[in-house]
């Protein structure tokens, strides 16, 4: 083999090389492509809404806190058909868009069945504590949300 011809032989199987590298890189691109969409199409969404319920959820508390601590019955239950009770609703409505959109996968369900479960005693024991706080029993109503604190508190959904 002459030296002309190494020389192409080895140019040509560079050449060869950097197609076979190159197209191994735009496919992976590719993947990484769908992949990103992926996230951007259910993860993130998924994250907002998530973190809208938690935040909601969280203000429960506050809101029943402030019941509580009101004096005027008129204002009491202002703040409860105004704030409370508005966002209860705007919660569940949520809840249930979110189970349509992201709950797909049998580990999504079982998170989502748990927090369904925390969720309904939380709402079964949340007027028992709104009639202490009117009632001002305030140290019952303390010792309620207390009670159901730790179960219901924070939204455990897929982030």
């Amino acid at each position: 083999m002459s030296l002309r011809q190494k020389l192409l032989a080895g140019f040509l199987s560079i050449i060869l090389l950097m197609f076979v590298t190159s197209t191994v890189a735009i496919w992976k691109m590719a993947d990484m492509g769908l992949a990103a969409q992926e996230i951007q199409d259910s993860s993130v969404p998924s994250l907002e809404d998530g973190g809208w319920l938690n935040g909601a959820v969280s203000d429960i508390p506050r809101i029943v806190l402030m019941i509580s601590l009101e004096t005027d019955p008129q204002k009491m239950n202002k703040i409860e058909t105004e704030q409370l009770n508005p966002l209860l609703s705007k919660i569940n409505t949520h809840l249930a868009q979110y189970r349509d959109k992201y709950v797909t996968n049998e580990e999504e369900i079982k998170l989502y069945n748990s927090f369904m479960k925390d969720w309904s005693t939380y709402l079964g024991k949340l007027p028992s504590i709104i009639e202490a706080g009117k009632a001002n029993q305030f140290d019952l109503a303390n010792q309620r949300i207390i009670e159901i604190q730790p179960t219901c508190i924070s939204v455990r959904l897929r982030h």
